[in-house]
């Protein structure tokens, strides 16, 4: 939701050093295009002189910036940090923040931007890592491109498992103030992650939702491409999501505006449990769940006819009103625990036995 816009729901401190890799080989130089706060230019030892717009740096040059301020060059968008150098190889080199915007302790840690020309928007990777010695709790992963300028939110986490092989992928948007797009991030020991834009027509909105393994030797997703129905899409690109079928529209009145999903999908012996929020009159956000098949996910087994949670008379007041919102949930032994936002205001959690569930779902 739009409170989760300036970072990630990853709980993890940035600060660091980026890196941006050159388009070209042969570039010496790169302008910096929009700035905000403070940012200064040094060209001979220990003297910095206020930055401008359209100014050009070149090598050797180094660039930093204050709290709370930001420079863009090219595709990139630089934090807050404390110096940054032009070599001849790579095109910045970020060294230590000073102090993160949210006030953080001094940290350091790694990113590398893969820039791309302006006509190919969606190329740009990124890769942040974080010292070993760094608590989880430290670590946060700040907007970096253009396309993240406005905010990186809603991250839908998942333990992938592919033959054996854990990865940690979370799906999330990216918002640059004018448009939006899906991307992904990749871990497997939330110390290295890498960000990646989604390409294709289903990857164009918000709020994808991977499977934990492939089904029939392809990735599973599910999506919602028309802004109130649920589709099923499967890619055997990880990156690249096209077509998809419809499999729930809203059919109770808690969810007759639209549905989505509230994260991956969770394997029972029954089938996949899915989550969903539905939104109703007054834009009222409410939580529900579905099962789907666990051979053929595009069939629909049972589905809950009331919200499993609502916003109660007392929770309806907050920056985001009426409003209760999850990203996932997770099985721990027979029962599903299930964190969740509300009013975008406070975070709660809830519990359910399995058994329980299967049972209040009509069929």
């Amino acid at each position: 939701m739009r409170a989760r816009k300036a970072l990630i729901l990853l709980v993890l401190c940035f600060a660091g050093m980026i890196a941006l890799l050159p388009a070209a080989e042969g570039i010496t130089s790169i302008t910096i295009l929009t700035f905000s706060g403070k940012v200064e230019i040094s060209r001979r030892p220990n003297v910095w002189d206020p930055g401008h717009t359209n100014q050009v740096l070149q090598v050797g040059d180094r660039l930093r910036t204050g709290k709370n301020s930001r420079a863009t060059a090219g595709d990139a968008v630089m934090p807050a940090v404390d110096t940054a150098a032009v070599t001849t190889r790579v095109v910045l080199t970020i060294g230590e923040m000073m102090t993160g915007p949210l006030g953080s302790s001094q940290s350091t840690a790694a990113v590398t931007v893969t820039p791309c020309p302006s006509t190919r928007p969606a190329c740009d990777d990124v890769e942040v890592i974080f010292k070993p010695d760094e608590d989880i709790s430290e670590r946060v992963i700040f907007p970096v491109t253009l396309s993240q300028s406005n905010g990186i939110e809603d991250a839908r986490f998942v333990e992938f498992d592919d033959g054996g092989r854990k990865t940690f992928y979370a799906t999330y948007t990216a918002y640059s103030g004018t448009a939006i797009r899906s991307e992904l991030i990749e871990t497997t020991d939330f110390l290295s992650f890498r960000m990646s834009p989604l390409r294709g027509s289903a990857a164009k909105n918000k709020g994808m939702a991977l499977f934990p393994r492939k089904i029939g030797g392809k990735y599973a997703m599910i999506a919602r491409q028309d802004n109130e129905n649920l589709y099923l899409i499967y890619s055997g690109d990880l990156h690249c999501w096209d077509g998809g079928v419809a499999i729930l529209k809203p059919q109770f009145p808690w969810e007759f505006v639209q549905i989505g999903n509230c994260g991956s999908p969770i394997e029972l012996d029954e089938g996949w449990l899915l989550l969903t929020h539905g939104v109703g009159p007054i834009r009222k956000y409410s939580i529900g769940a579905v099962l789907l098949d666990k051979r053929d996910p595009s069939k629909v087994l049972a589905r809950s006819r009331e919200p499993l949670v609502r916003p109660e008379p007392s929770e309806r007041e907050g920056y985001v009103p009426n409003v209760v919102y999850t990203c996932g949930a997770m099985r721990h032994n027979n029962q599903i625990v299930l964190p969740y936002a509300v009013s975008d205001t406070y975070s709660k959690f809830a519990t359910i036995k399995i058994a329980a569930l299967i049972q209040s779902f009509e069929h």
